[in-house]
């Protein structure tokens, strides 16, 4: 089987070629609703996710978070079923669980149950789009939720930097505004008429997608769709577009950030083009995948050597239907930080590269290969994943597409391509520079989160020094990816074995196999633990084996970037017995994966340079566990209360700075 192989049903629905057990069926009830039924037989857990079609970009400017306040109170009773709690209850006395969120354009309610219980959870979940009661004592309560959720991000520097950049977007735009929402922007006179009017405006069949997965047959599913979903009421609506230049009075912009935790980012963003109806050519994918090339000749690759940045993505970021957003984000050490400009001058010349080379077309297939090869050996994903992914598809791709337009790429439209790399341009770009050491020059505040901020015009003589016709010469397009696998056949077991068996036992060493039979894919897992009774000794040595197996990640770093491209990857984790390597994917490449890995340790040699900025990178890492969610301080807790020796956080910070590059290797030896 090739990569390109994927399946058809009868309705012309692409499914991957390499899962089976599950059929499908697209339908569109006589409401305009789209369905898409799954069929599994034999599944414990059945599952269903609506999408609607309208999120925070259509909030009513005088109550930021109204769509968000819906999905909450949407599940608090139907005329139907009109206790708050019919639904919470129905699914946990039947093994269930839900959740919603609300994007942009989308709000998604899904949830999952066991299989025999799933159409008495269809019929209260109908109800919710056809006569919800937004029971009127529930509104103050889940004003007050909205407000809790919010308040937990208001630390999370992720959320921070989103809202940020909803400050530079024209006030007239919606992507100005503020999407949680909060109690001060909900608890106003005529909220709970506002949240009746919106879900009587937009709540409409013909902007719901729905995906239905259980064991019945199909025409069981169906009957129940057609039954339950059938009276949705069809209002015809059409959202209207929300303009297409959010940003085009911050372009030109730089930004100084003050964030919560001890990092520093550079992060470059470019307006570009909406590409939502281009799915099949996928022109941003292009861009991504080389500007976040991570292999030799990258701008990471060049900016790791110099010891600049840890960490490297590129990407489309918050761009929608109407709007669309480049981003390039740069994670920098200390001496990043202090050569900002210089990471500027690196992007642009390898954006030249792009345009001096034009488009590869064996770039681009290279691509496709990578997406149709990840579509046809996925794993399947439990009822509560694969309903609302699904649902989700269905309000972007086309019928046939509804699975595979993720992955799909199968149109070469070098014009587009070069579209979005002629909009990469300092002229076109918002720059922000992010770390807490601008406290003192950043003189605004972002009035939602609370971020400090400065802006400023890209200073002319940055635009100036941007060299685009003497390139570094270390910068280059990456080679073709040599860990694509070509052959993808599943080998059949010469005999059906539950449990793994020793087939090889020495003194320093018990070697396990077993052979899959249940899943049925091209893929082998091979896990390996080295046990040193040093390396967890005391809480230095605990650091130095974190350490050095950081280092040791780095150095694997541009090798592995192309094999984890073509679906091979590793992990390489400290315990509390000494470390554990894992490597996983397709079965052609993986031991010779797996022994590159292996030959890097015997190869292992430990730079100053390197040592210093992984050692001050842990040492971050550690001290902004302070500002996690409170969730994970309690697992924390516990695990230090449950493990014996256990070396905590304050432990490792303690002994950090006596753990030297000396120590280090003598802890390898």
């Amino acid at each position: 089987m090739s990569q390109n192989d994927y399946n058809r049903n009868s309705e012309g629905l692409i499914t991957p070629a390499m899962m089976t057990g599950r059929s499908y069926r697209t339908l569109t009830l006589d409401n305009k609703l789209r369905v898409l039924l799954v069929s599994e037989p034999g599944i414990t857990m059945a599952g269903a996710s609506m999408t609607v079609g309208v999120g925070s970009l259509t909030n009513p400017p005088e109550y930021p978070g109204l769509a968000h306040f819906l999905e909450h109170m949407l599940f608090l009773g139907t005329e139907k079923f009109p206790n708050e709690n019919s639904y919470s209850d129905y699914l946990s006395a039947h093994g269930g669980r839900s959740n919603a969120w609300t994007g942009p354009e989308n709000t998604c309610y899904f949830f999952d149950i066991k299989d025999n219980s799933l159409y008495g959870a269809l019929d209260i979940f109908a109800q919710f789009f056809i006569h919800p009661l937004f029971t009127e004592s529930c509104t103050e309560r889940e004003m007050k939720a909205v407000d809790s959720e919010n308040s937990k991000n208001l630390q999370v520097d992720s959320w921070r930097n989103n809202q940020l950049l909803h400050s530079l977007v024209d006030p007239d735009h919606p992507l100005s505004g503020f999407f949680t929402g909060n109690y001060e922007t909900l608890a106003k006179e005529g909220i709970r008429d506002a949240l009746v009017d919106f879900h009587n405006k937009f709540y409409s069949a013909n902007i719901m997608t729905l995906t239905i997965m259980g064991s019945e047959s199909l025409d069981n599913l169906q009957l129940w769709a057609e039954e339950l979903f059938g009276p949705i009421e069809n209002k015809n609506v059409t959202i209207t577009p929300v303009g297409s230049e959010p940003f085009k009075y911050s372009i030109g912009k730089c930004m100084n950030v003050v964030p919560v935790k001890n990092t520093r980012h550079l992060r470059v963003y470019f307006p570009i083009n909406s590409y939502h109806n281009d799915y099949d050519s996928n022109p941003e994918c292009y861009a991504s995948h080389l500007l976040g090339h991570e292999s030799g000749g990258s701008i990471f690759a060049l900016l790791k050597e110099k010891g600049w940045a840890t960490n490297l993505v590129a990407g489309g970021h918050l761009g929608k239907k109407d709007y669309g957003l480049f981003l390039i984000s740069v994670t920098l050490t200390d001496e990043g930080y202090e050569n900002w400009e210089e990471i500027i001058q690196i992007i642009f010349q390898y954006i030249q590269i792009l345009k001096n080379e034009g488009v590869k077309e064996w770039i681009v297939n290279e691509i496709k290969d990578l997406n149709n090869m990840k579509f046809n050996t996925a794993s399947k994903l439990p009822a509560y994943s694969t309903v609302q992914n699904y649902s989700g598809n269905m309000q972007r791709y086309n019928e046939e597409d509804y699975l595979y337009g993720f992955y799909r790429n199968s149109s070469y439209r070098p014009d587009l391509i070069n579209e979005v790399i002629q909009k990469l341009t300092i002229d076109n770009s918002i720059i922000s520079l992010s770390s807490q050491n601008l406290e003192e020059i950043c003189n605004m505040e972002e009035p939602w989160y609370g971020t400090k901020y400065h802006t400023f015009d890209i200073p002319q003589e940055l635009k100036d020094s941007i060299d685009t016709e003497n390139i570094h010469p270390a910068l280059h397009l990456p080679e073709p990816n040599p860990y694509i696998p070509t052959d993808l056949e599943v080998k059949s077991p010469s005999e059906e074995k539950k449990i793994p068996e020793l087939i090889l036992s020495t003194e320093s060493q018990d070697l396990w196999f077993l052979q899959d039979n249940t899943y049925k894919l091209p893929r082998a897992i091979i896990s390996m633990e080295f046990i040193s009774p040093t390396c967890y000794k005391s809480p230095e040595n605990a650091v130095c084996n974190v350490i050095l197996l950081k280092m040791l990640k780095d150095k694997l770093n541009e090798l592995s970037y192309s094999a984890k491209l073509a679906g091979l990857r590793y992990t390489l984790s400290a315990t509390s017995r000494g470390f554990l390597l894992k490597s996983s994917g397709y079965n052609q490449n993986l031991s010779l994966f797996h022994a590159t890995i292996l030959s890097n340790f015997v190869d292992f040699e430990l730079q100053q340079e390197r040592f210093d900025i992984l050692h001050q990178k842990y040492q971050e890492e550690l001290e902004n566990t302070v500002l996690d969610q409170p969730y994970n301080h309690a697992i924390s807790a516990r695990n230090n209360i449950i493990y014996s020796p256990r070396w905590s956080t304050e432990n490792r910070l303690e002994a950090l700075p006596s753990v030297k590059l000396e120590v280090s290797k003598f802890l390898l030896l």
